[in-house]
């Protein structure tokens, strides 16, 4: 099953929730807010998601969009919810270094080692 949604790719490979963004740049506002409100629409209509957002594809990313991530993770959390990341290039992972969010997330070189780490 697969969906596109106007920011973001979304389909269900056995019981993990595949997101991937459809824009290489997030950064714009009113991007992030649309991405924040189709995952959390995805939230709520399956509570207790196991999440892998793939960023392949994903050449820019601004600190707002890291913040919708961080908030996005501990609703996902709160509901019993598992978030993975992967495919995420050297320079947007250098901004999870920097604010210590590579501490908060578990980060994958690829889909196939995420998907084997739930």
């Amino acid at each position: 099953m697969s969906e596109e949604l106007s920011r973001l790719i979304v389909s269900f490979q056995d019981d993990v929730l595949v997101v991937e963004f459809a824009d290489c740049r997030i950064v714009e506002h009113d991007a992030i807010a649309q991405i924040s409100t189709q995952l959390n629409a995805l939230l709520e209509q399956h509570p207790g998601l196991r999440v892998l957002v793939d960023f392949a594809g994903v050449q820019q990313m601004s600190s707002s969009a890291l913040g919708f991530l961080v908030s996005f993770a501990k609703r996902l959390d709160a509901t019993g919810g598992e978030l993975k990341l992967c495919n995420i290039l050297p320079q947007i992972y250098q901004a999870f270094v920097i604010t210590r969010l590579h501490r908060v997330f578990e980060v994958h070189d690829s889909a196939q080692a995420a998907f084997a780490a739930f």
